[in-house]
């Protein structure tokens, strides 16, 4: 599973461009987030169903978009439970560049991919899902 960090404009409708291109190609989003890094510029970062065909559409979309690595973590559904979990990869140095819902007690995180191994060493079975 992958997370694509596409670069779009800081305007009205670009959301919905990167979602059109994405529905085009029956590609479902499992997890969304947008950011506005500048008064021009923002990112769209999408979790698709299907890495394949997300990277078709957003080609044949034009867009530039750069790719992450994905470990999807199983939280039990009780407060308290996520703090542990970012604590030990806290704890273990590694940095959690992007962190997600995907259902109850479903997350979804990128760390660097050279600490992946590191991550899923630290998260022992909580992973269920990644590269």
């Amino acid at each position: 599973m992958k997370q694509f960090k596409v670069i779009v404009k800081n305007k009205a409708g670009e959301l919905a461009k990167v979602c059109e291109a994405l529905a085009e190609k029956s590609v479902d989003i499992r997890a969304i987030s947008t950011e506005a890094i500048s008064e021009t510029e923002g990112y769209i970062k999408v979790i698709p169903d299907d890495d394949v065909n997300a990277k078709l559409a957003l080609d044949a979309g034009g867009f530039g978009f750069e790719t992450s690595d994905v470990l999807v973590v199983d939280v039990l559904d009780q407060p308290g439970n996520v703090s542990k979990i970012t604590r030990r990869i806290a704890d273990t140095g590694i940095n959690i560049q992007s962190f997600y819902l995907l259902d109850k007690g479903l997350f979804a995180m990128v760390v660097p991919r050279n600490d992946i191994a590191n991550a899923k060493e630290a998260l022992e079975d909580r992973v269920v899902e990644s590269e």
